[in-house]
């Protein structure tokens, strides 16, 4: 028999993503650390330079969070992949070190086990030896795999580990998972490990966004700094595919803040007009100040904002008039007002935009119910730790394939749009998506120690909106 000592305190590389662009992408946040610190992008934990023995976490890196292991299987497939028959006597997984490694066993000293930990370059150089024994090439599991087991390990046969590498558009994911199960020779206990490992790679989180989008392809010559940033806003308009501008459609981060700062900047000392004058005309189809909202409510001066014009006529029309007169559904904007809030922090702070006859463009009286109330709810959290920026929250008609809540900024407001997609969730879902969008227009009152009131920063790096919402919904 295995020692458990042995499973549970084996030393094991740490989880790293590897990005060429991390300075680049500090750089955007306005940061100043060391070249070589993983940003929030990577979302990992820093490397080791030994394949066995860490020793804890390299002192020239900050200590970020890695992967949290515990969604990558499920329960029953652990008990299919072991051929053993856990079911509730199971106490796991057991998560340990900030939730780096889980262990799934049939009890608390059995012998029967996977467990799934980070793993790291290391273990593929040329005599890398886990748990005492060196690995041997396994195919079509990732991008690259080795198999440490056998009677020569340290754990007898009785445990083999599975170390993989798999290669993303921001860099390399590395984990290993071990596998006990004493009765069992050394290729049956690979079988169980290739199952599990396949059945993970997919679930791995890849928290590339648009505007890694944007600096890759740039870096790989596909386009211009100016392009990626017309393509991108074209996206975020409703004007171009996604397929046309995503290296990888299945972006984890839709958060468009950090795209909207770069077209701003590059509006300023960007060396291409006409992706210039591309970029101005798509911000102003975006970007909807509330003086803009006002006027084509009825309320303020006629627009005179390019393309909406013709549309809105400075005044609020019915749902029928915008159809007679556009032959199509068209937005038609009122505002709705929470009397709450209005009196807590004065009225007009927060407002909600809603288009008249929206439900043909598929919002319901409960979306608006629920956007109020969860308005409502962050708003006060948020107020109790300073002076929030005025919110203004817009229903869209676009029914944006990628995005769920999306909050820009524009002067001194904060405004939040929701997109189709949200249609689709559940209340509890909705609200968290409106609680994360307040909390990034919380910024000036919840931004982390030393950062300026209203630093252009890319938004998901100098303030994690996640830490947040769990706390309301």
């Amino acid at each position: 028999m295995v020692d458990r000592g042995i499973r549970l305190n084996l030393k094991w590389l740490l989880l790293v993503t590897v990005l060429a662009l991390g300075a680049v992408l500090l750089a955007a946040c306005g940061g100043d650390d060391d070249d070589e610190a993983p940003t929030d992008v990577a979302r990992t934990a820093p490397a080791s330079e030994s394949p066995t023995d860490t020793g804890g976490a390299s002192p020239e890196r900050p200590d970020v969070d890695a992967v949290d292991c515990g969604p990558l299987f499920t329960l029953e497939e652990v008990d299919d992949a072991l051929g053993w028959s856990v079911g509730d006597e199971r106490p796991g997984p057991i998560l340990t070190a900030r939730g780096e490694v889980c262990l799934h066993s049939l009890l608390a000293d059995s012998e029967v086990f996977v467990q799934i930990q980070p793993g790291g370059p290391g273990d593929f150089e040329p005599g890398a030896t886990v748990i005492g024994v060196s690995g041997e090439p396994v195919a079509a599991v990732g991008d690259e795999a080795r198999w440490f087991g056998g009677e020569d390990s340290e754990a007898g046969g009785d445990v083999g580990a599975l170390s993989v590498r798999q290669n993303t558009s921001i860099g390399a994911i590395y984990f290993r998972i071990f596998v006990g199960r004493p009765d069992l020779d050394s290729g049956a206990q690979l079988e169980i490990a290739k199952t599990l490992a396949l059945a993970a790679l997919p679930r791995f989180p890849g928290d590339a966004g648009y505007v890694n989008n944007i600096l890759l392809k740039e870096e790989a010559g596909e386009w211009t700094r100016g392009e990626g940033l017309v393509a991108t806003l074209g996206l975020f308009a409703g004007e171009v595919e996604a397929t046309e501008v995503l290296l990888n459609p299945e972006l984890v981060d839709f958060d468009g803040t950090g795209v909207i700062l770069m077209a701003r900047e590059y509006l300023e000392d960007g060396p291409d007009d006409e992706a210039k004058t591309e970029i101005e005309r798509l911000l102003e189809r975006l970007i909807l100040s509330r003086e803009r909202l006002e006027a084509m409510a009825g309320i303020g001066p006629p627009t005179t904002a390019r393309g909406l014009q013709p549309i809105f006529l400075g005044k609020a029309l019915g749902a029928g008039d915008c159809e007679d007169n556009h032959g199509a559904p068209a937005p038609c904007v009122l505002e709705v007002t929470i009397g709450e809030l209005d009196e807590m922090f004065g009225e007009g702070k927060y407002s909600i935009w809603v288009e008249e006859g929206q439900s043909q463009f598929g919002w319901t009286d409960n979306h608006l119910l629920w956007a109020k109330e969860a308005m409502t709810e962050s708003a006060i959290a948020y107020e109790a730790e300073g002076d929030m920026l005025n919110v203004d929250m817009w229903f869209s008609a676009f029914k944006g394939p990628h995005t769920t809540a999306s909050p820009l900024f524009e002067g001194g407001d904060c405004f939040i749009t929701l997109h189709g997609p949200m249609q689709n969730e559940e209340e509890s879902v909705f609200k968290q998506n409106i609680a994360a969008a307040m909390a990034h227009c919380a910024l000036p009152v919840l931004a982390p120690p030393g950062e300026e009131e209203g630093d252009d920063c890319e938004i998901d790096i100098c303030l994690s909106s996640e830490f947040f919402w769990p706390v309301l919904f």
